[in-house]
């Protein structure tokens, strides 16, 4: 199995995780699933901890994602970010020229 595989499982059991995990709190909040409301805000609470859990391997993930591509292809990254970055780097600078202007 090849690390790039790992990956993508890693990557699918996390969204399987989220998809569930968000599928029951929503029909907790909007069908209101159990009837005791003591238990249904354990629930709602335990839900809610399953999701921090899958948001700190997503965030481990995009980190390690990040210094992957910084070693092995940084001139890749850099155009991304930069494309990603240049329409708030543009309309910050027009608003320093504006107020130098004036």
């Amino acid at each position: 199995m090849t690390h790039a595989s790992t990956l993508k499982g890693q990557l699918r059991d996390l969204l399987d995780q989220w998809d569930r995990a968000d599928r029951a709190v929503h029909r907790h909040r909007t069908n209101g699933e159990h009837g005791d409301a003591n238990e249904a805000e354990e629930a709602r609470r335990s839900l809610e901890a399953q999701l921090y859990v899958f948001q700190l391997h997503l965030a481990e993930l995009f980190n390690l994602l990040l210094r992957t591509a910084i070693e092995f292809n940084p001139g890749t990254l850099r155009r991304q970010l930069v494309e990603l970055i240049a329409p708030d780097v543009g309309r910050l600078v027009r608003r320093i020229l504006r107020e130098r202007q004036r």
